[in-house]
Protein backbone atom coordinates (compact mmCIF):
# COMPACT_ATOMS: atom_id res chain seq x y z
CA UNK A 1 0.00 0.00 0.00
CA UNK A 2 1.40 3.42 -0.91
CA UNK A 3 -0.28 5.27 1.96
CA UNK A 4 1.79 4.86 4.71
CA UNK A 5 1.13 6.64 8.61
CA UNK A 6 3.24 9.42 7.89
CA UNK A 7 0.57 10.79 4.91
CA UNK A 8 -2.14 9.82 7.59
CA UNK A 9 -0.59 12.10 10.30
CA UNK A 10 -0.09 14.62 7.75
CA UNK A 11 -4.10 14.90 6.99
CA UNK A 12 -4.50 14.34 10.60
CA UNK A 13 -7.45 11.31 9.49
CA UNK A 14 -5.63 8.70 12.10
CA UNK A 15 -8.26 9.73 14.56
CA UNK A 16 -10.77 9.30 11.97
CA UNK A 17 -12.38 5.29 12.49
CA UNK A 18 -10.44 2.33 11.00
CA UNK A 19 -13.31 2.04 8.04
CA UNK A 20 -13.05 5.89 6.96
CA UNK A 21 -9.21 5.83 7.24
CA UNK A 22 -9.49 2.58 4.67
CA UNK A 23 -11.74 4.52 2.34
CA UNK A 24 -9.54 7.40 2.49
CA UNK A 25 -6.14 5.21 1.89
CA UNK A 26 -7.89 3.65 -1.15
CA UNK A 27 -8.94 6.96 -2.51
CA UNK A 28 -5.94 8.74 -2.09
CA UNK A 29 -4.33 4.98 -3.45
CA UNK A 30 -6.01 5.37 -6.80
CA UNK A 31 -5.27 8.85 -7.49
CA UNK A 32 -1.89 8.54 -7.25
CA UNK A 33 -1.79 4.92 -9.22
CA UNK A 34 -3.65 6.84 -12.25
CA UNK A 35 -1.46 10.00 -12.35
CA UNK A 36 1.96 7.49 -12.19
CA UNK A 37 0.32 5.45 -14.42
CA UNK A 38 0.15 8.70 -17.25
CA UNK A 39 3.22 10.09 -16.19
CA UNK A 40 4.96 6.28 -16.57
CA UNK A 41 3.12 6.58 -20.31
CA UNK A 42 4.52 10.08 -21.17
CA UNK A 43 8.33 9.30 -20.43
CA UNK A 44 8.22 5.48 -22.06
CA UNK A 45 9.57 5.02 -25.30
CA UNK A 46 6.83 3.63 -27.87
CA UNK A 47 8.13 0.28 -27.94
CA UNK A 48 8.17 0.18 -23.62
CA UNK A 49 4.42 1.59 -23.58
CA UNK A 50 2.86 -1.55 -25.06
CA UNK A 51 5.27 -3.99 -22.52
CA UNK A 52 4.04 -1.65 -20.00
CA UNK A 53 0.57 -2.15 -20.54
CA UNK A 54 0.60 -5.87 -21.01
CA UNK A 55 2.81 -6.03 -17.41
CA UNK A 56 -0.25 -3.55 -15.92
CA UNK A 57 -2.69 -6.74 -17.44
CA UNK A 58 -0.70 -9.29 -15.89
CA UNK A 59 2.02 -8.99 -13.80
CA UNK A 60 2.40 -8.18 -9.94
CA UNK A 61 2.49 -4.91 -8.09
CA UNK A 62 6.59 -6.07 -8.11
CA UNK A 63 6.89 -6.50 -11.95
CA UNK A 64 5.51 -3.23 -12.26
CA UNK A 65 7.51 -1.21 -9.85
CA UNK A 66 10.64 -3.23 -11.45
CA UNK A 67 9.55 -2.32 -14.90
CA UNK A 68 9.07 1.23 -14.26
CA UNK A 69 12.32 1.59 -11.90
CA UNK A 70 14.04 -0.08 -14.50
CA UNK A 71 13.40 2.24 -17.53
CA UNK A 72 12.36 5.64 -16.06
CA UNK A 73 15.58 6.70 -14.42
CA UNK A 74 13.66 9.23 -12.06
CA UNK A 75 10.60 6.95 -11.00
CA UNK A 76 11.60 7.27 -7.49
CA UNK A 77 11.24 10.95 -7.39
CA UNK A 78 8.08 10.96 -9.76
CA UNK A 79 6.45 8.46 -7.44
CA UNK A 80 7.23 11.12 -4.62
CA UNK A 81 6.28 13.82 -6.02
CA UNK A 82 3.25 12.33 -7.51
CA UNK A 83 2.17 10.99 -3.79
CA UNK A 84 2.82 15.06 -2.59
CA UNK A 85 0.43 16.71 -4.87
CA UNK A 86 -2.32 14.56 -4.58
CA UNK A 87 -1.79 14.24 -0.60
CA UNK A 88 -1.36 18.40 -0.34
CA UNK A 89 -4.49 18.76 -2.69
CA UNK A 90 -6.35 16.41 -0.62
CA UNK A 91 -5.62 18.08 2.11
CA UNK A 92 -6.53 21.60 0.95
CA UNK A 93 -10.17 20.03 0.16
CA UNK A 94 -10.39 18.74 3.55
CA UNK A 95 -9.71 22.01 5.28
CA UNK A 96 -12.24 23.51 2.51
Amino acid sequence: MIINKKIFSALEVEKLPESKQREIAVRLENIILDKLFVEAMGKLPSQKKKEYIKILEFGEPKDIYIFLTDNISDFEELAKKIAVEVVEKFKEELNA
